[in-house]
């Protein structure tokens, strides 16, 4: 068998890690959205908090640039403080919104909201639950100050457009959620994640933070089924759900802030990030890595709070929280912590008058395999060179969400979007979302090339690895198989172990937050034949890994050697 075209990784790491700490300069250049600024047309009114939760919602208008959806859980659309939801369609310039869509009460379908609801408290991208391909948005309504009305967490299918095409909600008792879990006083709703397919039934699951019992807080693992109802609920707090943290670790706010993060500890089921913010005063926040098994429960738990020297002393760390790429190169992704009640001293000498409360920060960190954190640098008004104006109470980092690689036409460097519901743009507590690219950080790429047992050469292989929004090529080289009649490769959205694969000529499905397995098959040409598979373009995808079986087919199948690939923005 002849030796197929070796494989040439491209790492695309914008400068090394340890120097851009070093230099204390990871913001590279920001875009603030606010009722003032960004391109910014739709109207806000005081006290919406524009921006008290955001999240990516990939490339949802097939324009090639990805999307937002942001949450202003104080706008009076329909009756007061009901919530509305923005969908904002970006632009990579001379914005960077293009358009805006709101949702809220008067949306035609929008039924059940009620003065105090606080709909968009929480958004999250779940992905494509009943395979009609369009994606889900799930959007907590907690109704924190209405008296008499449940939280609940709305999942809406949206268009292309930003419209809805259909809602419906989870609360207590209804669409499959036991009513035991919740009592009427509890903030249902409060933090949402997509967490990605749990437990490997080809629908998406989600996470719904937090549940208030006893002064602690609590967070639920939803599986779902395909119509949007849970499947089965697990609740995950103080003894309850195998988490291990003690009490001194967890209070009444665990739960407070959810984001998927990936398998971190790579045993086949995929983990969560949990934060837990307080409500101003001396509580510093924490956040939780919580190892899960299918079902949901915890396995094991690692927890840090801003007490720890590492993270500065912040106070309430942990109100967001999101994962990004692996920033680093060492096959683990990092993370990005809100810490919106940071405040700072403008000036010398450090004395009361010049002190400027609540202005906000946040935290790249970087992760360990076991959940532990070896680094970090901060973003603030005094650090990191954020670019920007903070002011006092902007809460800056009150919401935080990966947006890949946005801005800028593509510069090779991480980007995430980042809340403060408090800014005063335009009038008080309108709120802004900030869209910042993080320099010497990025998602970069990786391969590895294994063999099995060494019996075959080297004959399926790529000049480059895959990126997220492109065509990935590869060639599989069938010289020497002159019985050959099909050739192509098995691929699956997760790691299996040399030698795995599944054949057949099924169309090669890739479906955002599943574990799918597929295969590309086509006549062989009796030489070197080559392929192309198309990458979607969705931060879902950032830092998946891909495992990719050669296969040569005729008078029996041939494993080649097969490619273990992560996948870059």
């Amino acid at each position: 068998m002849s030796l197929g075209t070796p494989l040439a990784p491209v790492l695309f790491l914008v400068a090394p890690l340890a120097a851009a700490l070093a230099q204390g300069n990871p913001a590279n250049t920001n875009q603030k959205v606010s009722d003032t600024q960004g391109g910014f047309t739709g109207v806000l009114s005081n006290g919406d908090r524009f921006g008290s939760a955001v999240c990516s919602l990939g490339d949802l208008d097939g324009d090639g640039v990805e999307d937002l959806a942001v949450g202003a859980p104080g706008d009076d659309g329909g009756g007061s403080d009901r919530g509305a939801v923005w969908i904002l369609f970006l632009r990579e310039l001379f914005g960077p919104v293009k358009s805006a869509v709101k949702i809220d009460g008067t949306t035609p379908g929008m039924i059940g909201l009620a003065d105090g609801s606080a709909f968009g408290s929480a958004v999250a991208y779940l992905g494509d639950l009943s395979g009609d391909g369009l994606p889900e948005l799930a959007v907590g309504a907690p109704a924190v100050a209405a008296v008499g009305t449940p939280g609940r967490v709305y999942l809406l299918s949206l268009t292309p457009s930003g419209g809805v095409a259909a809602q419906h909600f989870l609360a207590g008792g209804v669409n499959g959620f036991p009513a035991s879990l919740v009592e009427e006083s509890d903030p249902f709703g409060e933090a949402v994640a997509g967490i990605g397919d749990l437990d490997a039934n080809g629908v998406p699951d989600m996470a719904i933070g937090r549940k208030l019992k006893n002064g602690f807080g609590y967070l639920f693992v939803v599986r779902m089924r395909a119509d949007g109802t849970a499947r089965n609920v697990l609740r995950i707090g103080i003894g309850e759900g195998g988490l291990q943290a003690s009490t001194e670790v967890v209070g009444g706010y665990f739960g407070g802030a959810l984001s998927p993060i990936g398998d971190l500890d790579r045993d086949g089921v995929l983990d969560l990030l949990v934060g837990e913010r307080g409500e101003g005063g001396p509580w510093p926040g924490a956040y939780s890595v919580l190892f899960l098994e299918p079902l949901g429960s915890v396995v094991h738990d690692v927890t840090h709070t801003g007490y720890e020297s590492l993270l500065g002393g912040c106070c309430n760390l942990g109100q967001g929280v999101t994962r990004l790429g692996d920033l680093d190169g060492d096959g683990i992704r990092d993370l990005f912590v809100g810490v919106p009640y940071r405040g700072y001293y403008e000036g010398n000498p450090s004395i009361p008058t010049n002190f400027r409360p609540q202005t906000g920060a946040a935290m790249v960190l970087l992760l360990n395999a076991d959940g532990s954190t070896r680094a970090s640098t901060e973003l603030s008004q005094v650090a990191g060179n954020l670019g920007t104006l903070l002011r006092p109470f902007d809460h800056f980092g009150a919401a935080v969400g990966a947006m890949g690689d946005y801005a800028f036409g593509g510069d090779g460097v991480g980007d995430v979007a980042v809340g403060a519901p408090d800014d005063d743009d335009g009038g008080t507590d309108r709120g802004a979302v900030y869209i910042l690219s993080l320099e010497g950080f990025a998602f970069p790429s990786s391969a590895t090339v294994y063999n099995g047992s060494h019996v075959n050469a080297l004959c399926f292989a790529s000049a480059d690895t895959p990126a997220v929004g492109t065509s990935w090529t590869a060639t599989v080289d069938a010289g020497a198989h002159p019985g050959a009649t099909l050739t192509g490769f098995a691929l699956s959205l997760a790691s299996r172990p040399p030698g795995a694969t599944i054949l057949g000529g099924e169309e090669l499905l890739i479906r955002l937050g599943v574990s799918h397995l597929g295969s590309l098959f086509q006549p062989a040409s009796g030489g070197v034949d080559t392929f192309s598979l198309a990458i979607p373009s969705s931060t879902a995808l950032f830092g998946l890994g891909l495992s990719a079986q050669g296969v040569i087919l005729g008078g029996g199948a041939e494993l080649c050697n097969a490619l273990e690939l992560v996948l870059q923005n």
